[in-house]
């Protein structure tokens, strides 16, 4: 009975041994032949690696060359930004000294006319009186209106404001302009200022 029964295990296990050699030479065959299979990828992947490897040190140096170039133009801009606002401003103060010379020059030109006027009644006055080489000059009278002195005087036919605009202008013109025609106006007030004295 006894031997009848490990007849049997030992049958049993002889069994199982052999169904555990024939599954480890399944497995064997299997892994032979998968790696025979993936041994031509192995080879290809092998260069391939090679080829990452130096695609990635060119990226890192693309990407540093790129951060470096980004924070170059941040720098520029904010450059750029700053000369805008500047020539904003340099723009805005330009524009306001424009109109105030625009101003300036009209309130001269109105000054002009003011003075050609009073010229050419300086000049029809003198006309009226007959006398051409002291035209412009009229004799002082007396308190009574009759007698009429020997002594002439040239009569102002402007305003007593003129002079403290034309002063004015010249002032304004000679601290704000600093080009060549609003030097030219300077002159020319100053000339007819004189002249007018």
């Amino acid at each position: 009975m006894v031997s009848e029964r490990a007849m049997t295990l030992n049958q049993r296990k002889g069994s199982t041994l052999e169904e555990m050699s024939a599954l480890v030479g399944c497995l064997t065959q299997h892994i032979i032949a998968r790696r025979d299979n993936l041994a031509p990828l192995i080879r290809e992947l092998r260069p391939l690696r090679t080829t990452a490897q130096e695609i990635a040190q060119k990226h890192a140096e693309k990407k540093a060359a790129y951060d470096s170039f980004v924070a170059s133009r941040d720098s520029q801009t904010l450059r750029l930004e700053q000369e805008v606002r500047v020539l904003r401003e340099e723009t805005r103060v330009e524009e306001s000294r424009y109109h105030y010379l625009n101003a300036a020059l009209r309130m001269l030109r109105v000054q002009q006319f003011r003075l050609q006027e009073e010229m050419r009644g300086y000049l029809t006055t003198g006309a009226g009186t007959g006398d051409g080489t002291n035209a412009g000059f009229c004799n002082s009278s007396n308190t009574t209106g009759g007698a009429v002195g020997g002594t002439g005087k040239r009569r102002s036919y402007r305003s007593p404001k003129v002079d403290f605009i034309c002063v004015f202008v010249l002032n304004s013109l000679i601290n704000t302009a600093a080009s060549a025609y609003a030097s030219l106006v300077c002159f020319c007030i100053l000339s007819y200022t004189t002249w007018m004295k």
